[in-house]
């Protein structure tokens, strides 16, 4: 059984980011890779909530009302359509070198099947896979949202910061209508992602397309691991869906590689049973 996509797991640690919006059967004649460190699975987990927000030009009254800003977010957003179908493709994986070769069907808002050999690889790129769909879809809203300004005059060159009231502590940093910047504090961690690139669609709103991200020890500060995501997306039925996603990242004196890419994708038709 397919779970749904909002009762996936670490759903505890992303759920305050997930509303304001950071995955055939085949064979691989590669030896297994090492598996990927949770750590990268996690972050995937948080870096579809970086999406655009009304900045510096919206003026004061805007950025007064935590509630408007967070519906100027959504609504500049690019998310997939109400009645997108979903979609079946092949996907090809490396993983330090190592290919592996496989199929995906997503119908929202079911998680994403991934069928690959390595199970290892297969749990992994789940992971990464449904996040990143999962914070391609129109969000509702939370009651434990209360966003506001921290600062009336904010000349940070990631802009104003704004704050979200929540549990976790978590602001944004927003400018030109993007956020550029998330901090948020979890039990042991910090997390600070960084926008480095976004991509404007042709509806003239936004996705973010590369992000850097940090995490530290909440008690010593020290950094715990760094990582670089890149993606890219490609048009399919005026839909925004993954050409690729790449995740370079480094802990523990070691760097690592992931990238997923997504090839021959077919829209489902909304009657199909597949």
């Amino acid at each position: 059984m397919m779970s749904k996509l909002r009762r996936a797991p670490h759903e505890s640690a992303a759920a305050a980011w997930r509303t304001g919006n950071l995955n055939a059967q085949c064979s691989s004649a590669a030896p297994s890779p090492r598996r990927i460190k949770p750590g990268v699975c996690f972050i995937v987990l948080i870096l579809g909530v970086l999406c655009p927000i009304q900045g510096e030009e919206s003026g004061a009254a805007a950025l007064a009302d935590g509630t408007d800003l967070l519906q100027l977010t959504r609504a500049n957003r690019e998310v997939l359509s109400d009645d997108f179908p979903g979609f079946r493709s092949k996907l090809t994986v490396h993983v330090d070198g190592q290919e592996h070769r496989g199929t995906m069907l997503f119908r929202p808002p079911v998680t994403p099947a991934i069928e690959l050999g390595d199970k290892n690889v297969r749990k992994n790129v789940k992971s990464a896979v449904r996040s990143l769909l999962s914070h391609r879809m129109r969000a509702d809203g939370s009651p434990q949202e209360n966003l506001r300004p921290a600062e009336k005059d904010d000349r940070h060159p990631l802009g104003r910061r704004v704050l979200l009231g929540d549990k976790y502590d978590s602001s944004y940093r927003i400018r030109d209508r993007r956020i550029l910047e998330v901090d948020r504090k979890m039990k042991e961690s910090r997390l600070v992602i960084s926008v480095l690139e976004t991509e404007t669609t042709a509806s003239g709103k936004y996705l973010p397309t590369r992000f850097f991200v940090t995490v530290f020890d909440r008690e010593s500060g020290a950094v715990k691991s760094a990582s670089v995501y890149t993606d890219v997306y490609q048009r399919v039925g005026g839909e925004y869906l993954p050409r690729s996603r790449r995740i370079i990242a480094t802990k523990d004196g070691g760097t690592e590689t992931f990238l997923v890419e997504w090839e021959e994708i077919e829209l489902l038709k909304p009657s199909s049973g597949d």
